[in-house]
């Protein structure tokens, strides 16, 4: 009898049935091994078939954008050109609502400037009319850089 470690266990009488169990249940494992292996492989052929079809269907978008890029840049060049032309035409009209406001102002200007001193005219008079008691001129003098006082 060999010696046996101070750990071990030592089965002198090992029954040949648990053997074989042992080793039938190895073959079982093994072959359960390989089936999952080959189903595996299978899937990753599948997996790779995939891959290869959406790659070329990316080549295939690839090369339709480089082919429609120019027209695609065309587009986008006549659409950049009619915005800024749109632009122009905008602020040609912008400036031609000012001119004509300014225009406006300008005409109304003379005859409110006469109008504002006609009233203001009348008011005076009026008032000279009626006999204002108190008249007070204030009149001021101013000196030096931009009319400060010295």
């Amino acid at each position: 009898m060999p010696e046996a470690a101070a750990n071990s266990v030592y089965v002198a009488n090992f029954p040949t049935t648990a053997l074989w169990i042992l080793a039938i249940s190895q073959i079982v494992f093994a072959l359960a091994t390989a089936a999952i292996a080959i189903v595996l492989i299978v899937m990753m052929k599948a997996l790779l078939g995939e891959l290869k079809t959406i790659l070329a269907d990316v080549r295939d978008m690839e090369r339709e954008v480089k082919n429609h890029l120019p027209k695609m840049v065309k587009n986008v060049d006549m659409m950049v050109n009619d915005v800024a032309s749109t632009t122009h035409k905008g602020t040609g009209v912008a400036n031609q609502v000012l001119n004509l406001v300014s225009a406006i102002v300008t005409r109304l200007e003379s005859p409110l400037v006469r109008s504002v001193g006609v009233i203001t005219g009348v008011m005076a008079g009026l008032k000279a009319l009626r006999g204002a008691k108190e008249r007070e001129v204030v009149v001021e003098r101013r000196r030096g850089f931009l009319g400060r006082k010295k």
